[in-house]
């Protein structure tokens, strides 16, 4: 019978084969070797054992320096390499996403009067109709459009604050499969008429579990109408999770079965205000991205072709 709580195996101790460990272990060698000759050779001459230790130990001494000294100096060196080297790639790396992120948001400010511009002027010649003939049978019509037009505007300013805005994350400790189990339900009315097929886990991180699901119902709301032409049979979402080999990150990837993307598309998916949808205004994609980014994680396309298209997400299991 299994043991359902199997204890854990120590592993037999290894001796390295690394070659500072050979060198090291050829040089005690050596030592020992030079010891015992000498020895010897005092023990019948003196003098000759003077002699020998002297000429030998120079040999003993310079096989000292190269088995033992120089790796000891090379691994300070890298240690202090990497100490410098490390947080300046990470700063440079932070400051490079700071600054396309400005860009970007400089380029959606720049964009966003262009956006609104007709729903604006738009709704401003349907009020201004009612104004004139506030009893006219079309009025319910007009304001109706208005609103409409109205919400775009709105909704347009939103979406531009939530990837302008640097938003402090709430972070704790969260399942995976629950901030799926979540974004599925959220997204229960799009996904009708579609087959989900999931994997569960049981992976636990550290991550803010509103933002991380906001990131989920993008990505489950994209491969949804990736596939609203294809036929029926052919709508199959697949949510999968696991953990990488070190187990310090965390990933998922939501796959589509759609016709995957064009290469133009594919090229500026993340760019805002960018969408190959008839309606939405491009930002999901970018804020989706900011928020794994926030995180210490990234979003990425995994793979996009005849056979649909796969987004991963990795994230790391500890606090960003």
């Amino acid at each position: 019978m299994n043991d359902p709580y199997p204890r854990p195996v120590t592993p037999e101790p290894r001796l390295s084969n690394s070659p500072w460990t050979v060198g090291r272990i050829a040089f005690v060698a050596h030592l020992i070797a030079f010891t015992m000759t000498v020895l010897l050779v005092a023990m019948i001459d003196p003098y000759s054992g003077i002699i020998t230790a002297l000429a030998w130990g120079i040999g003993v001494a310079l096989h000292g320096f190269f088995a033992v000294g120089v790796p000891t100096m090379r691994s300070r060196w890298v240690a202090s390499e990497l100490a410098r080297a490390v947080p300046s790639a990470r700063a440079d790396e932070r400051r490079a996403s700071g600054d396309r992120h400005a860009r970007e948001v400089e380029r959606l400010a720049a964009s966003l009067a262009h956006e609104i511009r007709n729903p604006i002027a738009a709704a401003k010649s349907l009020v201004q109709q009612i104004a004139e003939d506030p009893g006219a049978a079309e009025v319910p019509e007009f304001a109706s459009v208005a609103i409409r037009e109205l919400d775009r505007v709105e909704a347009s300013i939103v979406h531009l604050l939530r990837f302008a805005r640097e938003e402090p994350l709430r972070v704790e400790r969260v399942e995976l499969d629950a901030i799926l189990a979540g974004a599925l339900e959220t997204a229960r009315e799009s996904l009708e008429g579609v087959r989900v097929e999931r994997e569960r886990s049981s992976v636990v991180l550290a991550a803010d579990p509103a933002k991380l699901g906001r990131v989920v119902v993008n990505l489950l709301s994209n491969a949804v109408d990736a596939m609203r032409a294809s036929p029926e049979a052919r709508r199959v979402l697949t949510l999968e999770s696991g953990t990488s080999l070190d187990a310090r990150f965390v990933w998922f990837r939501v796959c589509d079965a759609g016709p995957g993307m064009s290469d133009e598309v594919r090229e500026h998916v993340f760019d805002a205000w960018v969408t190959s949808k008839d309606s939405g205004n491009g930002l999901g994609l970018p804020i989706a991205r900011k928020l794994c980014e926030a995180h210490g994680g990234s979003l990425e396309i995994e793979r996009s072709d005849a056979a649909g298209t796969s987004m991963l997400v990795t994230l790391p299991r500890g606090a960003p």
